[in-house]
């Protein structure tokens, strides 16, 4: 073996058997104080598991468990924390509504994960080559890497997905709305026909919205998944989508 490809084996070798990024310190401080103190809690770890170099394709680094842990109980306590805080609020209306200060929401967060996520596809949109020959030798691996860290990143903060995605989209404000299918609701109800004929023409009109996206009627729970992945990746802004699509 040359000296050159020993280094080279030396080094994966090392890679390999960095240990998973520590907990960092925090003190006496409490990350789920408030928004500022929980995110900066949190990126170092989103940094590590899309940005840090790695020896797998097919793997994100990791982080330490009580790094893990601390990150679920610090999200889990600052939502639940603001969920409380809604709930203890006095109603308001009219006027009151726009100028009495709410109590914060989930929002916050989402709207702080969807900001690193924009911001890190312009990071790797910059870093694009202009050269055609070597665009999708750069493309195909940072698609891969970008992919890891976000299916992670979703697995780590899938709390989020439970507490506040998953409720705003019982709120009609995930990828596909009532407005987008109103046509086939007034229809069905002009018609007089039941929740149960209802409810049917709206699984077949998100059906039809899925076959965009690949999806074969009949076809298997994980096709539907995917095809539902993309259509909440695709869809407009101001919609709420699970981690994973952002």
């Amino acid at each position: 073996m040359s000296k050159g490809k020993g280094k080279e084996t030396d080094a994966v070798t090392l890679q390999a058997l960095l240990p998973p990024m520590p907990n960092p310190s925090a003190g006496s401080a409490n990350p789920s104080a408030s928004l500022s103190s929980l995110w900066g809690y949190l990126l170092p770890a989103l940094n590590h598991m899309v940005r840090s170099p790695t020896n797998s394709a097919e793997k994100a680094p990791a982080i330490d468990i009580s790094y893990h842990m601390g990150i679920h109980t610090a999200t889990y306590n600052y939502l639940t924390a603001q969920s409380e805080a809604t709930n203890a609020s006095p109603p308001t209306s009219g006027a009151d509504r726009d100028t009495t200060k709410q109590a914060p929401s989930s929002t916050d967060l989402y709207k702080h994960l969807d900001k690193y996520y924009t911001e890190l596809a312009r990071e790797l949109l910059l870093g694009a080559p202009e050269d055609d020959t070597t665009l999708m030798q750069y493309l195909v691996p940072c698609f891969k890497r970008y992919a890891v860290g976000a299916h992670s990143i979703n697995r780590l903060l899938n709390y989020v997905n439970r507490h506040y995605v998953k409720r705003a989209i019982d709120e009609d404000k995930g990828w596909l709305t009532l407005s987008d299918i109103f046509d086939a609701v007034a229809k069905s109800v002009q018609e007089g026909k039941t929740r149960e004929e209802i409810a049917k023409k709206l699984k077949e009109r998100r059906i039809e919205e899925l076959k965009q996206w690949g999806y074969e009627e009949g076809g298997t729970a994980e096709s539907l998944g995917q095809a539902e992945l993309c259509a909440e990746a695709a869809s407009s802004l101001e919609r709420v989508v699970p981690l994973s699509a952002l």
